[in-house]
């Protein structure tokens, strides 16, 4: 899966709304420790990601 990661620039993040699920592509960064990988993601305030 690290491998994947490292060859991508962008992800798509599934979420369910009230009514439908919907896919928001998203710029990222990675950190790998270990086993443990941590993903930071690019958005806006105001989008629609960070109200649910």
């Amino acid at each position: 899966m690290i491998d994947i990661l490292r060859r991508c620039d962008t992800l798509r993040v599934a979420f369910l709304d009230d009514e439908y699920p919907y896919i928001v592509p998203v710029s990222f960064g990675m950190e790998v420790d270990g086993e443990n990988i941590v993903l930071y993601f690019h958005g806006l305030r105001e989008a629609r990601k960070l109200i649910l």
